[in-house]
């Protein structure tokens, strides 16, 4: 009887432990219910891709483009002379054989020496042919206004000449040097200097 009893002791101290075992291998305490802590998600980060800044266009000058129409500047009136032909005004000279017939002077008109047949005559083509009473040439006038035109250059003749004679050549080619006013009263034509207001030449037409 005794054998048995503590047999049956030694059955219930086995199964004890083995109890004892399993509970402890849960890794919960007794008494406690196991808990799951819920996972929380982390939402990704969306990256953001850095923007190019736009580099404005520009012009060949350098000026920022606009799609507002630019205003270009005023241009220059044009010459009134442009193809190299006299211009309407100065119709009143153009075919007519002008003869000199006077200097003027700060003093008045000086004649000129007679039978000399210096003058001019103008073209419709912007020539002019000039006799200065000794040598004869041609050359270009142009019509730089209303009532402005210069001539010249001339290419002239190299003849020598009587004192007086040389005198109005030397006058007349001085003149008509110079940027001129012209004006035709009549049957006469003026030719006066715009820098010197007191000089200038008198022609009578043939």
């Amino acid at each position: 009887m005794m054998i048995h009893a503590r047999s049956t002791l030694v059955g219930l101290s086995v199964v004890i432990s083995v109890l004892s075992g399993c509970g402890s291998s849960s890794g919960t305490p007794a008494g406690q219910s196991a808990s799951t802590a819920p996972t929380t998600l982390t939402t990704p980060t969306t990256l953001t891709t850095p923007t190019t800044p736009t580099t404005p266009t520009t012009t060949a000058a350098g000026v920022p483009a606009s799609d507002t129409p630019a205003t270009l500047p005023a241009q220059p009136a044009q010459p009134a002379q442009p193809d190299g032909t006299v211009p309407t005004q100065a119709a009143a000279i153009v075919g007519t054989s002008w003869i000199l017939d006077a200097m003027m002077t700060v003093g008045g008109l000086q004649p000129v020496p007679a039978g000399h047949g210096a003058g001019l005559t103008i073209s419709a083509d912007g020539r002019v042919e000039v006799n200065t009473g000794c040598n004869i040439g041609s050359g270009k006038v142009t019509f730089t206004g209303e009532s402005t035109m210069s001539v010249g250059p001339l290419a002239l003749t190299l003849k020598a000449c009587a004192d007086d004679v040389s005198a109005m050549e030397a006058g007349m080619l001085a003149n008509l040097a110079e940027t001129l006013d012209w004006s035709v009263q009549g049957d006469v034509l003026i030719l006066i200097p715009t820098t010197i207001t007191d000089v200038g030449l008198h022609f009578t037409a043939a």
